[in-house]
């Protein structure tokens, strides 16, 4: 048999393109990697049409309990001293649900409850960090996160021993064709499913330390013999996407690869993953986690 050499990179949370000699060029390859992914993905659904209303009522539902959401929230009420009711109609529903996300997934679309959520990690300093909110107006989206860097997160009722969680609240919602500040009274909390060794790193790098782990078990477990008679050589892209349940353990692994046998080679190498996963929370609970990931193989036949 020949002998074959495999290199794996995982890309994580960015996209990686050559130099091109203008941003036409560059914009062209972008639209061009969005619509393979677009079409990859509504080509290999993970999750049938009942499967996602069930995950998102669940999710909507479990966050809206936690978060309670009303006009006369502390954040509410901080919102409407620095916002205007022109403010609020900066913010754009439509651009929303236009955007790369709902194209790659059509049920997201239709279960969108017209609620706006913003993000943020806790920082050294106790202050809020890379938050992210998307109103489909990308000026709007700046005067919000310069707003709520001015609010006390103390007022958000956050556990402090969660500081390396993803942090959620609702800002706005959509009630009878008219957008009104709806802000949560309490702080929502995620974090990440995780291995021993990545469990008190920050969000990022815990997320990095997982998929790490998991790219060794991989190189070290795949089947040489399995991916030799696919006669591939150069650069091969593949999707893990699995779930994690409650207990930790990995369930409805679903990768995409470019034929069957290496989907089947790269399902059984995460099915038989070995290391202890401490499973994902929301606040003081567990929860299930859906992860989804791109692994590129280099393969050099020698």
């Amino acid at each position: 048999m020949k002998k074959i050499t495999l290199l794996i990179f995982i890309f994580q949370f960015a996209i990686s393109y050559p130099q091109y000699s203008n941003k036409t060029e560059l914009q062209e390859r972008i639209t061009q990697y969005s619509d393979e992914t677009i079409k990859r993905e509504r080509d290999n659904r993970y999750y049938t049409e009942e499967e996602y209303k069930l995950v998102n009522d669940l999710e909507t539902t479990t966050f809206k309990n936690l978060a309670n959401p009303n006009e006369t929230s502390e954040l509410s009420l901080f919102l409407k001293q620095n916002l205007t009711s022109d403010d609020l109609k900066k913010i754009n529903f439509n651009q929303i649900t236009s955007s790369f996300s709902y194209k790659l997934n059509p049920y997201k679309l239709d279960n969108y409850d017209y609620t706006i959520r913003l993000t943020f990690e806790i920082g050294k300093d106790n202050k809020a960090q890379n938050i992210k909110i998307q109103t489909g107006n990308a000026d709007f989206n700046k005067q919000i996160k310069n707003v709520f860097k001015t609010f006390p997160l103390e007022k958000l009722n956050i556990d402090t021993e969660n500081k390396s969680a993803i942090i959620s609240v609702q800002l706005f919602c959509r009630e009878n064709k008219k957008t009104i500040i709806k802000a949560s009274t309490n702080a929502v909390y995620d974090i990440t499913p995780s291995l021993n060794e990545c469990q008190n790193l920050d969000y990022n790098k815990r997320n990095s330390c997982f998929y790490n782990e998991l790219n060794k078990y991989i190189l070290k477990h795949i089947s040489l013999e399995a991916i030799s008679k696919q006669k591939l050589k150069g650069e091969i892209s593949i999707y893990p996407r699995f779930s994690i349940d409650t207990n930790g353990k990995i369930f409805k692994v679903n990768s995409i690869a470019p034929n069957t046998i290496i989907k089947n080679e790269i399902d059984r190498i995460i099915q038989s993953f070995d290391k202890k996963i401490i499973p994902a929370k929301r606040n003081d609970t567990t929860k299930e986690y859906f992860y989804e990931t791109s692994y590129i193989l280099f393969i050099e036949k020698t």
